[in-house]
C-alpha cells in the first residue's frame, strides 16, 4: 500500500523538477509551443520517430491552426516523468 504522504511528496517533488525544466527550456530560447523539430532536438530523435510518437499519442500536443504544437510546460512535465535514469542508473564503463 502506498503512503499517501509519500505520494504527495513524490508529486511534490515531480512538479519541482517539472517547473526547473521548464526555466531551463524557456532559459535556452524555446518559445512556448514547440514544434516537431524542437521535440526532435530535445530528445535526440529524429523528426520522423516525433511524428511516429504523434501518430501513436504519446507526446502531449494542441493544434493550432492545423499545426500540431507541444506546449513547453506540459513537454517539461512528459521530460520529467518519463526519466528513468533514476530507477535504472547506467554505468559508461
Amino acid at each position: 500500500m502506498i503512503n499517501t504522504t509519500d505520494q504527495q511528496t513524490d508529486n511534490t517533488v515531480l512538479l519541482e523538477k517539472a517547473r526547473m525544466m521548464y526555466d531551463i527550456l524557456k532559459a535556452q530560447g524555446y518559445p512556448p509551443l514547440l514544434n516537431a523539430e524542437h521535440i526532435a532536438d530535445l530528445v535526440g530523435a529524429s523528426k520522423n520517430t516525433v511524428q511516429q510518437w504523434i501518430y501513436h499519442r504519446r507526446l502531449p500536443y494542441v493544434k493550432v491552426g492545423g499545426f500540431v504544437r507541444f506546449p513547453i510546460a506540459e513537454i517539461a512535465f512528459f521530460l520529467v516523468n518519463n526519466n528513468h535514469q533514476d530507477e535504472h542508473e547506467t554505468q559508461l564503463d
